[in-house]
């Protein structure tokens, strides 16, 4: 039995486990991809207060019931594609151990070393280092069920219930971008994996995730902010700008060769989703060829271009882009099945989370920082996950063979940029001011 989207907004009315609609092309490269170098999406909370163990179990009860894609997993049958599946009881993964002294950047890495596999066994789970007045949160959601704002949805939730207050109705599931775009659901592939393709297994020999974080203080963000409105660009078209330059002066393959940096796009604006969990996401190419390059011209550029992409037409027309990765069937088990034209290759990915305000703060507890993050498969890729909160900036940088210098190069650079016109691909890092970014 297929349901449809207003059937699935409450996990508790099925009783029994019914299959939703296929994943889209974007969410089954996810899952294809899983095996062979995570690409869960994660984030992790510093709390601050007093909350007990009986507290968080209660907070998980609460996501339970209000996020159906807890009580979700994913199937596949041979030559079919893979499709969501609710199951009936379903329950968020969940581990609480004692200890107020953390190091977030190794939980990161160690979250990312932990693949959801193929999905079948449940796509959410919690991991908290639990102190008396000090607790460290990580949340990790397969990333074909979940995107960034969903995880900072349930983060918050999660959290919010942990500390008695009241998380409303039950938040949709959106499993199907195409249907409320109204495409046809992906095609049969093309090419199917014969009995003995399908069978392959290749030990994959992929360096574990590194990760480091750092901070933008409120006046470095507000001072940027107001330089870009007066720019005319974005704060994504200048944090694109920035890593692109910072990159280019630590690698000589992005000085020699063009750089593609994915920028994610968050369509419930566009298509008027409102707060519904799932994977309504699209990703936009920015290409920077070998050239010298002016900031700020460059950022209005990236802005002007994403702009188009955050459009209906713009999603209709990644989400077809998105189904041609797919075409064939692939093997998570053999990773040269998996987007063998390269169609979603990149260099960097630039995504950032929004601006949160003041809306994690719940008495007795308090989300005092941010640090979201996920990860790509590809050694070289840098991923780069930025989130807003009370003021300031929190950047996460992802990579299995990081550029060690890129967020300080970036940070510096934008504090730079904040008061010059113009900077030139060529300007050594060292000519910038003193890179001033805050570490736990």
């Amino acid at each position: 039995m297929s349901l449809s989207i207003s059937d699935t907004s409450h996990a508790s009315k099925l009783s029994h486990n019914q299959s939703l609609k296929p994943l889209d092309g974007l969410q089954e490269y996810f899952w294809l991809s899983e095996l062979s170098g995570t690409h869960a999406a994660i984030i992790a909370a510093e709390v601050e207060g007093a909350v007990s163990v009986a507290d968080w179990h209660r907070a998980a009860e609460a996501l339970n019931r209000n996020y159906p894609v807890v009580s979700t997993r994913i199937k596949k049958n041979p030559a079919e594609r893979p499709y969501f599946e609710h199951i009936a009881g379903g329950r968020v993964g969940l581990e609480v151990i004692p200890g107020e002294s953390f190091d977030v950047d190794r939980e990161l890495a160690a979250q990312m070393a932990l693949s959801f596999g193929l999905g079948q066994d449940g796509l959410v789970r919690i991991r908290i280092l639990h102190g008396p007045r000090r607790s460290l949160v990580v949340l990790a959601a397969h990333h074909a069920g979940s995107d960034g704002k969903t995880v900072v949805m349930m983060i918050r939730d999660f959290i919010a219930a942990a500390s008695s207050e009241d998380i409303g109705a039950p938040i949709e599931f959106l499993p199907s971008l195409s249907q409320r775009l109204d495409l046809p659901l992906p095609a049969p592939y093309t090419h199917t994996q014969s009995n003995e393709r399908a069978g392959v297994h290749h030990h994959f020999q992929r360096s574990r995730a590194q990760v480091s974080h750092a901070e933008f203080a409120p006046d470095e963000l507000a001072h940027l902010l107001k330089r870009c409105r007066e720019e005319r660009t974005t704060l994504q078209g200048a944090l694109v700008t920035a890593f692109i330059l910072a990159g280019r002066e630590l690698s000589p393959s992005w000085r020699e060769h063009p750089v593609v940096c994915l920028s994610p796009i968050d369509l419930r604006p566009v298509l008027k989703l409102g707060g519904v969990s799932g994977v309504p996401l699209m990703v936009h190419p920015t290409v920077a060829i070998p050239e010298e390059i002016a900031f700020w011209d460059f950022a209005r550029r990236a802005k002007a271009e994403i702009s188009k992409s955050q459009t209906r037409e713009g999603a209709i027309a990644a989400v077809q882009y998105s189904a041609k990765v797919v075409e064939k069937e692939g093997n998570p088990n053999d990773f040269t099945t998996i987007d063998p034209g390269l169609l979603l290759h990149h260099d960097l990915m630039v995504s950032n989370y929004g601006d949160y305000g003041r809306t994690m703060e719940f008495a007795p507890i308090r989300v005092k920082a941010l640090y979201p993050a996920t990860a790509f498969r590809e050694e070289n890729t840098q991923t780069v996950s930025l989130i807003t909160l009370n003021g300031a900036l929190y950047v996460t940088q992802t990579s299995r063979n990081p550029l060690t210098e890129l967020l300080a190069g970036a940070h510096n650079i934008l504090l730079y940029a904040t008061t010059e016109v113009l900077i030139a691909v060529g300007m050594p890092i060292a000519e910038h001011p003193p890179h001033r970014s805050r570490r736990a």
